[in-house]
């Protein structure tokens, strides 16, 4: 799998809301996974795909220091020329994206902890042989319940295969390798966390 990190925070650039609702579509809105799982059950793309329905539950779960605040998944055959040098024999990819916040509200107000974590996720994907690539890409977010404006990670993720079903297999695992350091990483943070409130 490749991974990496780049910033978006200039003017123009994405911006997130929590929470936040699609104004042509009501159903399409926030939905606060941490408070009550059974809002999956209201998320289109969640209720369609059993991995990400999987990844979110336990993205969400009290085990972690995350949540989760938008998704969607896709499959394109259009890759970039970095692409196409690094799977050659991919004729298509399965893509998604998934908004990650702290779920501790201050961590989401210092760019520093989004950094951080991106540079500690990063060595926890890289050794493995999926067909994958994930982009952690720093963002701005407007806290609504807050009126503060703070940080997010949008994170991208790739699978690459000759045919869809290949596609999104080589996704599907890249997706449980994340999930899996999100949970290495939360646990470590947690504990860190408790010895310094001790």
């Amino acid at each position: 799998m490749q991974a990496a990190f780049y910033v978006e925070l200039d003017e123009g650039d994405d911006r997130l809301e929590i929470p936040w609702a699609d104004p042509d579509n009501p159903a399409n809105r926030f939905f606060d996974l941490r408070a009550d799982l059974r809002g999956l059950d209201q998320i289109a793309e969640a209720r369609d795909n059993p991995p990400l329905r999987r990844f979110l539950a336990a993205v969400n779960s009290p085990d972690t220091l995350f949540a989760t605040a938008k998704c969607d998944t896709w499959q394109t055959d259009e890759f970039s020329p970095d692409e196409r040098a690094a799977f050659p024999q991919a004729q298509t990819k399965y893509a998604s994206y998934v908004d990650l916040v702290f779920s501790r509200d201050a961590f989401n107000f210092h760019r520093r902890h989004y950094e951080q974590l991106a540079h500690r996720l990063i060595p926890l994907l890289l050794p493995t042989s999926t067909a994958a690539r994930t982009e952690l890409c720093l963002r701005h977010c407007h806290f609504r319940p807050h009126e503060e404006w703070g940080f997010y990670l949008t994170v991208f993720l790739h699978g690459y295969g000759r045919d869809a079903a290949e596609a999104e297999h080589q996704w599907t695992e890249a997706l449980e390798v994340f999930e899996s350091a999100l949970q290495r990483l939360s646990a470590v943070l947690q504990q860190a966390l408790q010895q310094a409130d001790g």
